[in-house]
């Protein structure tokens, strides 16, 4: 028998393309491994609330939270505060008042309404008095929110009597603003609904306007830049759609600067008040919650996207 001599190099060539033909064959096999699709948010509803038991107030904790923590819309929202308000019903009934307080807190962190977090937090702290260090806290942060949003409430409607869309559109589309709004028009006995409507009105106005609200806008003429009177104004600048609308907008400016003058007359608690104190200045009651959430707790069970009183 006579023995070829090994070509090392050819050996080692062939056995790099083996390799290359694996490697490649395991990644085309992960690559046709279909990827995980995200939950759809209805199923995810679905199964977190399907653990729902009434005579276990915590699941209403747990579900309640990782329905708000996902939520995207305000009707997810909605169903994450449904969830917890029947557990702090439920937690109330039973005399658990840690628990209860966490509750608060949890619905609390999803409201948008700061007098209701505000009141949230009260009862929090009259149901659990452990909890004073965390209250304070949050005392002293919703100040700060307070103040910051009615600042950038009054300036909105400054934007909007002014054409100004960007300005517009980045502060009078924040929910907060526009509750503050809402609440300073209630305070001021205007028609809160009207108000909406004619801040709605002058958004869409100024988006419209070629000229955005200004006298002089600046044109290119024959390769320079001039400041001309626009052509095609819509609507003079500083100006409303009438003498009332302009009243009323310019009455709710001053009203929001002067934040002193949001007195409690308006609110079911006093969040101004509040701001001074070292304890709650009224006591909610969980009752006034299970109202204003409209909870029954009869139907403590969500099924078929409802709550029912049984599976």
């Amino acid at each position: 028998m006579i023995f070829q001599p090994v070509d090392y190099l050819s050996l080692s060539r062939l056995l790099r393309v083996a390799v290359g033909v694996c490697t490649i064959s395991i990644l085309v096999g992960f690559s046709t491994v279909p990827a995980s699709q995200p939950e759809p948010a209805n199923a995810l509803t679905s199964r977190l609330l399907s653990k729902l038991n009434p005579a276990e107030p915590e699941s209403y904790l747990l579900a309640g939270e990782e329905l708000g923590a996902r939520s995207q819309t305000d009707e997810d929202r909605a169903i994450a505060i449904q969830t917890l308000a029947r557990g702090l019903g439920l937690a109330s009934r039973s005399d658990q008042r840690e628990l209860a307080a966490s509750l608060c807190i949890a619905i609390a962190s999803f409201e948008s309404d700061m007098y209701k977090s505000t009141a949230l937090w009260d009862l929090a702290l009259i149901l659990d008095p452990s909890r004073h260090a965390a209250w304070v806290i949050h005392r002293d942060a919703q100040a700060q929110v307070q103040r910051t949003t009615t600042r950038l409430a009054a300036q909105g409607l400054y934007a909007a009597r002014f054409h100004d869309p960007q300005t517009v559109q980045s502060v009078l589309s924040q929910q907060a603003v526009r509750n503050t709004i809402r609440q300073a028009a209630t305070h001021a006995r205007l028609d809160v609904n009207r108000i909406d409507q004619l801040i709605d009105e002058m958004i869409r106005d100024a988006k419209n306007d070629p000229c955005k609200g200004q006298v002089f806008v600046r044109q290119r003429v024959q390769g320079e830049v001039r400041w001309v009177i626009c052509a095609d104004p819509h609507q003079p600048i500083g100006t409303s759609f009438s003498e009332e609308s302009f009243s009323m907008l310019v009455q709710l400016e001053l009203l929001l600067l002067d934040e002193q003058s949001l007195s409690s007359e308006s609110t079911p608690w006093d969040a101004t008040g509040y701001f001074n104190q070292t304890q709650p200045a009224i006591d909610p009651s969980v009752g006034s919650f299970m109202t204003i959430y409209s909870v029954d707790l009869s139907k403590p069970v969500w099924q078929s996207g409802d709550w029912v009183s049984s599976r």
